[in-house]
């Protein structure tokens, strides 16, 4: 393959600017840049929902060689990148994360984990909504962590479980990390926060916590 046919991800014009762009009109913060075409397009109206349809494998490649007038090419607005690397599960997972890969960690259907020493499936558990057999990987880590006394290690384990499935018991965990100053910085603020979403997700537990938080930020 001839070097000029090689396109090198821009991350500043790419797929990740479509996701943020979308994530940015809806009020959620993100630290990557948007689309200014996009921004410009959802700020003219009022929407209320906003639609993303993704067509795998249709590159602009594809685009320049169909009818000029069709549908594509009439309301095509802008040529962006993909990510890399530029596989369907890393763009997926961008797409669902607002994440590039090399913050995910996602890059291929199946990956190695040195914890088990063999390649492991996992991305179509996440794409399906199954969190599962993931959470099941973090908790062993979290668990190995906080035996060796690595909790800034176990803190990021309870947190991408909190980010990924909104899982109760990582609320929880990061509500005390954070209370004790454990692997984060201590703050009360931060430790009500999570032992409330804890609370609201189920963790009964999370009450006296809650309480105790409540006592020390009041003392």
């Amino acid at each position: 393959m001839k070097e000029e046919n090689i396109v090198m991800p821009d991350y500043k014009h790419c797929i990740l600017g479509t996701i943020t762009s979308i994530l940015k009109y809806y009020n959620v913060d993100s630290k990557h840049k948007s689309s200014e075409k996009i921004d410009k397009i959802l700020n003219e109206k009022n929407y209320k929902n906003v639609v993303l349809l993704i067509l795998d494998g249709m590159g602009d490649i594809v685009l320049k060689n169909i009818d000029e007038n069709g549908y594509f090419r009439k309301n095509q607005i802008d040529v962006v990148t993909s990510v890399y690397p530029s596989t369907t599960t890393a763009a997926l997972t961008t797409y669902y994360a607002g994440k590039p890969p090399f913050e995910t960690g996602w890059i291929a259907w199946s990956q190695y984990f040195k914890e088990y020493g063999k390649n492991i499936a996992k991305v179509l558990d996440f794409l399906n909504g199954n969190y599962g057999p993931i959470l099941k990987m973090l908790e062993k880590r979290m668990l190995d962590a906080s035996e060796r006394m690595e909790y800034e290690e176990a803190a990021a384990c309870f947190m991408n479980a909190a980010e990924l499935a909104e899982y109760r018991m990582a609320y929880y965990s990061l509500a005390l990390m954070y209370f004790k100053g454990q692997g984060v910085d201590q703050s009360f603020e931060e430790a009500l926060y999570y032992a409330r979403k804890a609370l609201v997700k189920g963790a009964v537990i999370a009450q006296e916590l809650e309480q105790e938080i409540l006592e020390a930020m009041n003392a």
